[in-house]
This record gives C-alpha cells, sequence and structure tokens, in this order.
C-alpha cells in the first residue's frame, strides 16, 4: 500500500504503541479520586475515554503535551469548525461548557510539570475556542504556577487575535506560542478563519510583541496540497518568517472537504511547487528554523541549541 504522505517530525509520539488504553483507564480513575472537586480533570477524561484525544492520554500517563482548554467562546468562525458547528452537521468532539477556576488550571499545570517525562500544558485546544478570550484567567493561573515551579514548558496555541491579551499572558510566564494559519495570504486567510473583530494586521501584531518578549514562536501552518504551495504562498510566507523570525513551521493536514475549501478562498493564481519542494526550499531558506508536527519542550531545546 503507498500512501501519497512525507513524515515531517521524526517522534513517533502518536503511535498506538505508546498508548496501552487500559494503563490510561487505571490512571484516569486515580486522578478522579485524588482530585474529585476538579472539572478540568473530569472534563479531559471524557476526552481520554471517549475522544480518544491521546493528549488527554498523556495527561493522565504523565508525560509529554498534556492540554489545558479554558475557552467556551471563540472570536473566529473557521470552515468546518472541531468543536462548534451552526448547521446539522455535528462536530467531532464537544466544546468545554464551563469556565475553570484558576485553581483547577493551577492545580493541572504544576501537577504535570512537576510530575511529566518532558512536560508541556497547552492552553488551545481542539475541544475549546480561543484561549486569548480568558487572557485574565490564563495569566493568573500561569503566574500562580510560575510561583510554584519553573520547571517545564507553558504552551499556547492561539489564533492570535489580540495582541494585548497575548502580551499579558507572556508577561505572566507562558514559555511559548503558536499561531495558527492558513495562509498568510490576507484574502485566504479571512476566507478560512473568518474572523468577528479582529483583522489579519492583528495576528501580525501578536506574533511581533510575543517574539519581542523573548518567546519561542511556532507557525501552526494547515497543509492544503494545491494551495499551500502555490508560488504566491511561498513568498509571503517566507517574508513573514523572516521579518519576525519565526523559530518553528508546523505542518499539519487541513482536514477539510477539497471541493469545499476550493469553492470558499480566493482561487489560485500560479502554480503549485509540490509538497516537497516546498518543504525542501523551507529547510534551503532557513536552516536553523525548526520544521515539525508536535510542540516542543522549550527549555530543553534552547539547552541543546548551547542557549539560544
Amino acid at each position: 500500500m503507498y500512501v501519497a504522505a512525507i513524515r515531517v517530525d521524526p517522534r513517533r509520539r502518536q503511535s498506538p504503541y505508546f498508548y496501552d488504553n487500559e494503563q490510561v483507564k487505571r490512571n484516569v480513575r486515580l486522578f478522579l479520586a485524588k482530585y474529585p472537586d476538579n472539572r478540568l480533570y473530569r472534563h479531559l477524561a471524557n476526552c481520554a475515554l471517549n475522544y480518544n484525544c491521546l493528549a488527554a492520554k498523556n495527561l493522565f500517563l504523565e508525560r509529554w503535551e498534556a492540554p489545558l482548554p479554558v475557552a467556551r467562546f471563540c472570536n473566529a468562525k473557521c470552515l468546518g469548525c472541531l468543536s462548534l458547528q451552526a448547521s446539522n452537521c455535528p462536530s467531532p468532539q464537544e466544546r468545554i461548557r464551563f469556565k475553570p477556576t484558576v485553581q483547577e488550571a493551577v492545580e493541572i499545570i504544576v501537577n504535570h510539570l512537576m510530575h511529566a517525562k518532558e512536560p508541556i500544558v497547552s492552553f488551545g485546544q481542539g475541544c475549546e475556542g480561543e484561549p486569548l478570550l480568558e487572557e485574565g484567567l490564563i495569566a493568573e493561573g500561569v503566574k500562580e504556577a510560575r510561583a510554584q515551579t519553573s520547571k517545564g514548558t507553558i504552551h499556547l496555541n492561539t489564533n492570535a487575535s489580540i495582541p494585548q491579551a497575548v502580551r499579558r499572558v507572556c508577561k505572566a510566564g507562558v514559555d511559548s506560542v503558536r499561531v495558527s494559519l492558513n495562509s498568510v495570504v490576507k484574502e485566504r486567510y479571512l476566507s478560512y478563519f473568518r474572523p468577528q473583530n479582529y483583522t489579519f494586521a492583528d495576528v501580525l501584531r501578536s506574533i511581533k510583541v510575543a517574539k519581542d518578549m523573548g518567546k519561542f514562536i511556532s507557525l501552526n501552518l494547515f497543509v492544503f496540497p494545491g494551495i499551500t504551495d502555490l508560488e504566491e504562498e511561498v513568498e509571503p510566507l517566507f517574508k513573514v518568517i523572516s521579518r519576525y523570525k519565526i523559530d518553528m513551521v508546523q505542518l499539519r493536514n487541513l482536514n477539510i472537504d477539497y471541493h469545499y475549501y476550493l469553492k470558499k478562498i480566493t482561487p489560485p493564481k500560479s502554480l503549485p511547487l509540490g509538497i516537497l519542494n516546498f518543504i525542501h526550499l523551507l529547510e534551503k531558506e532557513f536552516p536553523r528554523l525548526k520544521i515539525g508536527y508536535f510542540n516542543v519542550p522549550v527549555k530543553t531545546l534552547k539547552q541543546n541549541r548551547g542557549g539560544e
């Protein structure tokens, strides 16, 4: 069997080999018994057991990247949203329906960073809205957690829509920020994300804010062959990487119907280069740029790079 695909990250952390579901079930029971009043643990137990969320399983297996959803609402109306659909088409997973307390968030952050292997805790998950809409909760939680431990990486996945909120959470102690983009061509970005009360310029300003504050910045690039690798896409993307000194590009499949997406976005004006050629150009133009799929433990990466 042949598949038209390329591995972009050598780590195999989502291999079924690493996920013993019986162990997950046992650990879920232990965590819920130990923290019976923490609604976030109950929410993430459902994600681990019923949605097969590997990040949620990591939380209960005490390793790697664990999720920390906090946002019920979103300021974008992305095509094919994972957690909220306006049509009769059901969402593949339910969005979180409550606002966690600061203490509930801190409990998860500290427990995971203190005890997990290569620990990362991430705000901004598929089962929530936009975390920047809960900037106060995040800033307070991160600040309190950092008062208890300096271990691990506190990470933010975001649409980067509110520069002042990015500044606040970065100041509180967030270590790394990943910004989701389907395109850096303004018209295609707007067609997919359909932002509410923010602009594409706000996204770029947020990236600059986080980078100026010394944070590790990743682009969460939704790859759609035939669009992502267009000549008209590659040139402005490279300008953004260069201008804002992006540390990493995460290549992630845009899981959407081919014909539906092409009907909704600006038609191509140039020819595609091919995804392999696109990746090779990235590597050639930016030899120090990290290309992959998974979020990285920032402190470990900086140590390996000699403290950059």
